[in-house]
């Protein structure tokens, strides 16, 4: 890789990318960083990983066109020597990586959007040349928040497809660790002994950043005898214009200018506050935020850029229009009087940040990102299903079962287990006897007649569990299995560990230890919710390293937005995780009109009213159609260990409907409560008659809903998304020496 950048410090979003991949695969990824300006003293590389590799141009001071035409030379020489395979840019710079991109023309290109285009940070003509890289030289747009993303799309023109959603993130373990010492980190801000609260800020000291609306809003809490000290854990060109604002508004004891922290001076300085307040005029991303939420404070922000994808207002903090200094006040003195909200939002900003702002994930996709665009040899992959079914399953235009035909797009070559479905096998009496062994066992006939393609192959991949059992307990076996890597995309198999566990007997335990002997084997299982990697864990025994989170994905191209709205609720669902007893409960108490798919077995015995329509199993064209005419969708479920519902959920919220859904632990990884839908605790249908009946009366609430439901899909939960992660764990496991389980 070769980052082309301005300047590479120990702070901000860049140097925290560079320096995490240096350290995930030395083998795998070959950093390489060529700088516009030298190396300074207070840059620290010598704190960088051993294998990254600085090439500093050493221009300084403001660069004209003879320095761009040196650096383009430069680079261009740096560029031929280091030959890259995938040269990584950042905005506000790109246009000295065209001189790498001449030195380099067959590497692949990555532009990191940190800003969206017209906040004004960067001229109109670095914009320009930047949203001509996107459209006319291949650059793939990289961004940290939803609204760079947009603005991409917008200005830029650049299809929402071609633009890479990656937030960014923070050592999350790192500021969760309190100082043993709280009297010396605030001493170490300046503050004395004395209880009065903190409010803190970390930034920069420009225009941007606002600080002056801190002072103000500062200024209003003494006007109404608010007890707490501001301070700013900042440096930039500013610092003397807001000391003199400070000074002039009398608040030269309540607001400090700290200067500048890093490292555990740093975490300490969020530990020893106990509000953050953010009033930037525009961010990003906000890593401030994110360092503030994983330290456990509750925080204060204007609704800016990517804050809003950070704090989830009432939440994990505050949102506050910009500008605002006495809305700013009204929120930090809310939480100054109030301890209690203070831990509870705290404790929820200290959780989001862990699960989705932690920098493993953003290290983790940043490298898929980087293998998805380098150019491999195509792979090929034995698939522990066979063709036959694929065939019989999938839809039009190609498209396979869970769209698993999209590893082809991370050059992945497909192989079925359907050798016993072509001759000899297909003819008697050998079809007979193929069928009698099948009706046995038909994944260990699969598994013996398999052996010659697995060997030939670079991967095997089983999904679902039930696929895996056989060619797990060969590989603990036959010692020559284990020289092809394995995954498992595993769904039912947390349900059944957890069963066995509460009603244990010989059986149960037998089969137990049969899982756990056979599964040593695998070198990656996939789930599909963090709240089942403990009984993965814990049952199985294997490592954390071998277990990864992959949010499921659908097909959110087919399953898009429509206007229709027929007027009813809709629930669709068969498997055996729904909760129809209390659905149909509360749809009979709620009166609304409603049409129901499942299969008939599955409601036997149940009351059903007047106002609902019950149509029975729907093949995938109806069920697309009724989708597409429902109000609302509902997905009540029972409390599984897996997130039963999730396909159901996930194509309601692609097609912008309003949902109401049942509040599990597999699920949260799925929802944001009132956001992109409604949540109720499982079986209680009067909770559940509420939300209806709420939703269905409500446009506003719908079309809110519609929207940020559509935007988790595109951004997180579509089928392209889950198998590109899929495809790199593939790609990583064929590359790891040794595979003796």
């Amino acid at each position: 890789m070769l980052h082309v950048s301005w300047r590479l410090s120990v702070q901000g979003g860049i140097p925290l990318v560079i320096r995490q991949l240096a350290t995930v695969d030395p083998d795998e990824f070959e950093v390489h960083l060529a700088t516009v300006r030298p190396a300074f003293p207070d840059d620290e590389l010598d704190q960088l990983p051993a294998g990254i590799r600085v090439h500093p141009a050493g221009v300084e001071g403001r660069v004209g066109l003879a320095d761009r035409l040196r650096l383009w030379r430069r680079f261009g020489r740096t560029a031929r020597e280091v030959r890259p395979d995938l040269i990584h840019a950042h905005s506000g710079t790109a246009v000295h990586a065209l001189g790498a991109m001449v030195g380099a023309p067959r590497a692949r290109r990555i532009l990191e959007v940190h800003d969206a285009p017209g906040n004004g940070r960067h001229s109109r003509a670095t914009e320009w040349i930047e949203g001509a890289l996107c459209r006319h030289l291949r650059f793939v747009p990289l961004v940290h928040s939803t609204a760079v993303a947009g603005e991409v799309a917008r200005r830029w023109r650049v299809p929402r497809a071609r633009i890479h959603l990656l937030p960014l993130g923070v050592d999350a373990a790192a500021f969760g660790q309190a100082p043993i010492d709280a009297a010396a980190a605030r001493r170490g801000l300046g503050l004395d002994d004395r209880a009065s609260p903190v409010v803190l800020y970390v930034a920069r000291l420009v225009p941007t950043k606002n600080v002056a609306l801190l002072i103000d809003a500062a200024a209003e809490l003494r006007r109404r005898s608010v007890d707490c000290c501001v301070v700013v854990v900042a440096s930039g060109s500013q610092r003397d214009e807001l000391q003199r604002r400070i000074d002039a508004e009398g608040l030269a004891g309540r607001v400090a200018l700290a200067g500048s922290r890093t490292g555990r001076d740093l975490v300490d300085a969020y530990h020893a506050a106990d509000v953050f307040c953010s009033t930037s005029d525009y961010e990003g991303f906000g890593l401030a935020v994110v360092e503030a939420m994983a330290a456990g404070l509750p925080v204060v922000a204007t609704r800016v850029g990517g804050v809003t994808d950070l704090v989830v207002d009432e939440e994990t903090g505050f949102l506050v229009p910009a500008g605002d200094a006495v809305r700013v006040a009204d929120r930090i003195g809310a939480l100054l009087a109030d301890p209690g909200l203070r831990a509870r939002l705290g404790a929820a900003g200290r959780r989001r940040a862990v699960a989705r702002f932690d920098v493993e994930q953003l290290v983790t996709g940043c490298a898929a990102l980087y293998r998805r665009l380098l150019p491999t040899r195509a792979r090929d992959v034995a698939v522990l299903k066979s063709q036959d079914y694929a065939r019989s399953a999938a839809g039009d235009g190609g498209r396979l079962p869970y769209r698993i035909d999209l590893l082809g797009d991370s050059a992945i070559e497909l192989r079925w287990t359907d050798r016993h479905l072509h001759p000899p096998f297909t003819r008697p009496p050998i079809r007979r006897l193929v069928d009698a062994s099948e009706r046995i066992g038909a994944p260990w006939l699969q598994t013996a007649l398999l052996a010659p393609r697995i060997a030939r192959s670079d991967a095997t991949l089983a999904f679902f569990e039930s696929e895996a059992n056989a060619l797990a307990a060969t590989r603990r076996l036959v010692p020559l299995a284990r020289r092809q890597p394995m995954v498992v995309i595993a769904c039912w198999l947390a349900e059944l560990l957890e069963t066995w566990e509460r009603q244990p007997t010989r059986s149960t335990a037998a089969r137990l230890a049969f899982y756990r002997w056979a599964w040593s084997s695998i070198d990656h299982l996939v789930c599909f919710s963090a709240s089942q990697v403990p009984t993965y864990r814990d049952h199985l025994h294997l490592p954390a390293d071998r277990i990864h989170v992959v949010p499921f994905g659908i097909d959110h191209e087919r399953f898009t937005p429509d206007a229709g709205d027929d007027g009813y609720v809709l629930a669709v669902g068969r498997d055996r995780g729904r909760d129809w007893p209390t659905l149909f409960e509360a749809l009979a108490r709620s009166g609304l009109p409603a049409k129901v798919a499942c299969r008939p077995e599955d409601i036997d015995g149940l009351a059903v009213a007047d106002n609902v329509e019950l149509l029975g199993f729907v093949d995938a064209q109806r069920y697309r159609q009724l989708l597409a005419g429902a109000r609302v969708s509902v997905v009540a479920t029972q409390r599984r260990a897996y997130p039963t519902g999730q396909t159901v959920l996930l194509e309601s919220l692609a097609c912008a409907k309003a949902v109401v859904v049942s509040d599990t632990p597999a699920m949260r990884d799925y929802v944001e409560a009132d956001r992109t839908a409604l949540v109720v605790p499982p079986f209680e249908p009067d909770a559940l008659v509420m939300a209806l009946d709420r939703v269905f009366h409500d446009d506003d609430l719908r079309a809110g809903l519609g929207r940020a439901g559509r935007q988790a899909v595109e951004d997180r939960f579509n089928a392209r998304q889950m198998w590109s992660t899929v495809a790199a764990l593939i790609a990583a496991a064929s590359r790891s020496p040794g595979r003796d389980r």
